[in-house]
């Protein structure tokens, strides 16, 4: 995106990706405006507390005359009247994550990918780099997170955090979202298969998580599931890029010493390196 781009129209703005980055948008400076189906969501008070309301259905009319970018949800393809509207009209179209590649070249982004636990893990590490004073910017695929404002942020600081879809990036483009970002870091929490429409092998997700390492920051890191057979496989055929790794056993970086749970609500662990231990831990998600 250039700086010529003033109005973006978000097609299926409610889901939980599209309503964080129209919310990281308008942060930017953006103008937003987005429309989606007549039922409730999710992410319905967080568009509301940003002062974002979106229009009821899909119409050719939604696209107003001075929006320049249209952003298109997973689910939307050629057959919708926003999508031929603006192609019509000749507006730059773009998926989801190609507008969300692009603000990853403009920070120093640490995308969350994996099978399991992105949502969880983008959270926790948006709600403590925001404690930490860093004010980073985030994009978290779920409706509301304890203790953050919303589920998208654009931050001041130099961090960006946001999950990393191994998904297809539009419902007539197969390539996976995660392709499209450029990390400085990732976090790499399982590889297992997934979206069988989409990978018809474990090793076609491999390829696609193959992918996605290749494109990591040789300056930054990959965290990475050490306990992960598929993980330790990959790592291995990249073995110029700088890891640290977190599991169970004791052949990692770091070590995790679960303790007997106090009650049903929070889980207890020590984290332990070569060097020194850390904990206890008290985290409140069972």
């Amino acid at each position: 995106m250039t700086e010529h781009f003033k109005h973006l129209h978000f097609i299926g703005i409610k889901g939980v990706g599209m309503s964080a980055l129209a919310i990281v948008a308008q942060g930017m400076g953006y103008s937003i405006t987005g429309s989606d189906v007549d039922e409730e969501f999710i992410t319905d008070s967080s568009l509301k507390d940003a002062g974002i309301t979106p229009m009821v259905g899909f119409a050719a009319e939604h696209i107003g005359p001075n929006v320049d970018l249209v952003v298109l949800g997973t689910a939307f393809g050629s057959d919708n009247p926003e999508v031929n509207s603006a192609k019509l009209r000749g507006i730059t179209t773009w998926t989801y994550s190609e507008l969300l590649g692009w603000i990853s070249k403009q920070k120093k982004t640490i995308a969350v990918a994996g099978t399991h636990g992105k949502t969880t893990t983008t959270a926790i590490l948006s709600f403590l780099l925001a404690k930490a004073g860093l004010d980073p910017s985030w994009v978290i695929g779920t409706g509301h997170v304890a203790g953050l404002p919303a589920h998208g942020h654009a931050g001041e600081g130099a961090f960006f955090v946001t999950e990393a879809d191994d998904y297809k990036r539009a419902a007539d483009d197969p390539a996976p979202k995660f392709l499209d970002l450029h990390p400085y870091s990732a976090i790499v929490t399982s590889i297992e298969h997934d979206h069988p429409d989409l990978y018809p092998t474990l090793e076609d997700c491999i390829e696609a998580f193959r992918k996605f390492i290749a494109k990591v920051n040789t300056t930054g890191f990959i965290v990475v599931n050490g306990d992960d057979a598929n993980i330790t496989t990959l790592r291995q055929e990249f073995p110029h890029k700088r890891y640290l790794s977190f599991g169970f056993h004791d052949d990692v970086d770091y070590n995790i010493h679960p303790l007997e749970r106090k009650d049903n609500q929070n889980t207890w662990f020590f984290i332990s390196t070569k060097e020194k231990q850390y904990g206890p831990f008290i985290l409140p998600l069972p």
